[in-house]
């Protein structure tokens, strides 16, 4: 190391470089991250004084292989460990952050997911545009749920907007629900209440009931009326799930915490209409949502709901 800091002529820069880049990978290999850092460390520190021999050498510094011992310390058991394979991640990260966009589309732990996306998005924005493009319908479905599980990390990027709009038509049910919960990770429900307002109208249940959740997160005469009509009576259910899809709009009206909301849920309990055994369930929803509201009114509801004929 001594050597190559010292070295101007760049015949020998080179040799001694190829042996400290074999040293480096050898390191690694046997665990030596504090050995293969610290390398790795003067080339960088040349790089940036704008030693032109250098910019080859770190091109391919450390082998592939060595690149996924590194991936999967972030893991280890030991902390020092797991911190100087981060350490040296980020170190690289700049040149190979294509290949940490594949590992981290692939990576089956949450937490190395995060820490490969926070390496990504470390890059600048080229790099997380280029990871967000990377999100499309091509992949497979394995692959967009562990993206999806983790774009929140990309909040505030417009290319995330786009994706997340288009994947919430997605021919697979898993995908659209899945995108329903990461556009509400962004904290900014309104800007797709659209999507979620026709997500209440989606072929399959499971994603009916995310879009009916997320949905009692919006106070606005929109979801009110939305929900509204997934509450209309009905003398039988038709589609699958639509019971349960009733509960949950009754627990979406208790968190608006709307006046209107608690009309509703007051018809829901008391009107005959809805005295029947098929409602009963949904009746229980509507009273628990209405434990939510404060004040007098509320209070004889839940008391004259508690008289009930069905316990």
């Amino acid at each position: 190391v001594e050597a190559v800091e010292k070295e101007t002529d760049s015949e020998a820069y080179e040799n001694i470089s190829s042996c400290l880049r074999q040293e480096a990978n050898q390191g690694i290999l046997e665990g030596d991250y504090a050995g293969a850092s610290r390398i790795l460390g003067v080339f960088i520190k040349h790089e940036e004084e704008n030693n032109k021999a250098t910019g080859q050498i770190m091109d391919n510094f450390i082998d592939k292989e060595n690149i996924g011992l590194l991936v999967d310390d972030l893991l280890n058991d030991k902390p020092e460990i797991r911190d100087k394979a981060f350490e040296m991640l980020s170190k690289l990260s700049g040149r190979i952050y294509p290949y940490l966009i594949k590992v981290a589309a692939n990576a089956e732990n949450l937490r190395q997911r995060r820490l490969l996306i926070n390496l990504i998005i470390n890059q600048g924005p080229h790099a997380a545009a280029e990871f967000l493009r990377y999100l499309d319908d091509k992949l497979s479905v394995s692959q967009l749920l562990k993206i999806l599980e983790v774009a929140d990390s990309f909040a505030g990027n417009n290319l995330l907007v786009e994706k997340l709009s288009k994947l919430s038509a997605h021919y697979d049910y898993r995908i659209r629900r899945e995108a329903l919960k990461a556009m509400e990770k962004l904290n900014n429900e309104e800007e797709f209440q659209g999507v979620f307002l026709a997500a209440v109208q989606d072929t399959n249940p499971h994603v009916r009931q995310e879009a009916v959740r997320i949905l009692g997160d919006i106070p606005n005469e929109k979801s009110f009326h939305a929900l509204k009509a997934v509450l209309r009576l009905k003398h039988r259910f038709e589609k699958e799930g639509d019971e349960d899809l009733q509960m949950e709009a009754c627990t979406a009206l208790g968190k608006l915490e709307m006046p209107e909301s608690v009309e509703l849920l007051k018809k829901i309990i008391f009107a005959p209409l809805w005295y029947k055994t098929k409602h009963e369930r949904v009746r229980g929803a509507a009273i628990q949502a209405l434990g939510n509201f404060e004040g007098e009114k509320v209070k004889a509801l839940l008391v004259k709901a508690a008289k009930d004929s069905n316990k």
